[in-house]
């Protein structure tokens, strides 16, 4: 007689009884298969979109299978890194006043040497964006930081305002309280040594085309395809397209057009208080320069590490009420909208204070709602467009970003003529009111017509954005 296992049954057990699987087994086998099924589907996507994939789900080479240690390691090399950036354009603001006495200018030529990095930050991502999603990260991260490192040391060398405002303008400068202003720039290019020394080594190239491309020159040789002169033949073509494809992402997407706008008043708006703190509290509150740069970290700290946290959980949950078959950029606005608002409340609150010349715990306090409702637009707005610009994140991100830096660079520049001409209270007042005018009705845009506004202009390869 045949055995239960040849009739397609489950095999008898020592006292004749079956085994039926546990739940929570098949559970698991259902998982495993919708896992499997998950990875094909993005082999297979992957070998459509650039022609080549990787041999199997499970190959090492893969990012998506680099160890947690690997991962958390480089994640927090770039961490180190971003930190220069942002302490690059903000901790020369508390030294201002001794730049102006040292190098001899007024109040207007140290606001442009404090916002000349932001015009570097505006028009270098177009080259950088474009070498990047052509050459790979690694390549590109290796040797900006050189090049930040040249420049940033040349800003103190001989007291000369027209060096530092190139200087500014080719990298950007941080600080360190409690110094001279010249060991601000010389400590930065320190600490961006060491990082740069760090990531040489343990950062390998994470970008999944060019690591795709790379396999496949490896696997058919030089004896089958030439491809270095394939690369040196069409590297101006690709660099070209590459180079262009800011620009047209700005000019066709509306999508872009809205957030480049949103994260320009904003970042503007920052940098100008940002411009201004020391001002504040060295001459009207009487505080140090070492204290007075410190006024604003609380707003900062706290949002940069919670905020990015809330707006995923709430992200998660909007996606499963909708029934968790994949998510869209829409899922971000929620977490915009207070933003929105806690950054108008923060001027209002600030400016006023100031002007009044309230408790300094106050000023503070608005500072610090203004600094959180600052970050959190920042990380909706950041994450909206990566969520849609899968593809080119990169490209994306230069095209949003140019406006936002000019307005960086802009702002500053007015900010001692308008505070002397309104005061805090009605300068940041007219701040707020074209903040809540321009931006105010941004999240309800997004949430009811983004999808129809993401769609304008998009090509195919440009990415859907789940919508």
């Amino acid at each position: 007689m045949a055995s239960v296992v040849e009739k397609g049954g489950l095999p008898p057990t020592d006292n004749a009884t079956q085994v039926l699987p546990d739940n929570t087994d098949i559970e698991e086998a259902a998982a495993n298969v919708d896992g499997d099924t998950q990875a094909r589907d993005r082999l297979d996507k992957l070998k459509k979109d650039y022609g080549s994939t990787w041999n199997g789900p499970n190959n090492p080479n893969d990012p998506y299978n680099w160890s947690s240690f690997r991962k958390i390691g480089i994640g927090v090399i770039f961490s180190f890194w971003q930190l220069v950036t942002l302490m690059s354009a903000s901790m020369i603001a508390a030294a201002l006043g001794d730049i102006e006495r040292d190098l001899n200018v007024d109040a207007s030529t140290a606001q442009i040497i404090f916002s000349t990095y932001f015009l570097g930050l505006a028009f270098a991502p177009f080259l950088i964006a474009a070498v990047a999603e052509m050459n790979g990260r690694k390549g590109v991260w290796v040797f900006g930081n050189p090049w930040y490192i040249l420049w940033n040391a040349r800003c103190p060398v001989g007291n000369s305002k027209g060096l530092m405002i190139v200087g500014r303008l080719m990298t950007g400068a941080g600080a360190s309280a409690g110094i001279t202003w010249q060991w601000i720039f010389w400590i930065m290019c320190i600490f961006n040594t060491a990082i740069t020394l760090l990531g040489v080594v343990f950062i390998r190239e994470s970008y999944t085309p060019v690591l795709l491309r790379r396999k496949a020159r490896a696997q058919h040789g030089p004896a089958d395809t030439p491809w270095n002169r394939l690369f040196w033949r069409d590297l101006l073509s690709r660099l070209s397209v590459n180079f262009r494809r800011p620009y047209l992402l700005l000019a066709r997407r509306p999508v872009i057009q809205v957030i480049a706008l949103i994260m320009a008043l904003n970042f503007g708006i920052y940098c100008f208080m940002l411009s201004t703190f020391a001002t504040l509290w060295i001459d009207l509150y009487g505080q140090s320069t070492t204290t007075s740069s410190l006024n604003y970290i609380v707003g900062t700290t706290v949002w940069a590490q919670v905020g990015g946290h809330i707006m995923d959980l709430i992200y998660l949950r909007l996606r499963d009420r909708a029934g968790g078959t994949g998510g869209r950029p829409e899922f971000r606005v929620p977490w915009m909208a207070p933003g929105v608002a806690m950054l108008a409340a923060g001027l209002f609150w600030y400016g006023w204070s100031a002007e009044q010349l309230a408790a300094w715990a106050s000023v503070d306090a608005g500072a610090a709602v203004f600094a959180c409702g600052s970050f959190v637009v920042g990380q909706a707005l950041l994450a909206y467009q990566l969520d849609e610009f899968t593809g080119h994140g990169a490209s994306a991100n230069a095209a949003s970003r140019v406006l936002s830096n000019l307005l960086g660079f802009a702002f500053p520049v007015f900010a001692p003529a308008l505070y002397g001409r309104l005061g805090y209270g009605w300068g940041n007042s007219l701040l707020g009111f074209v903040w809540v005018a321009l931006v105010g009705p941004a999240p309800v845009l997004l949430w009811f017509w983004g999808g129809r506004l993401r769609a304008l202009g998009r090509k195919p390869g440009e990415g859907a954005g789940g919508a």
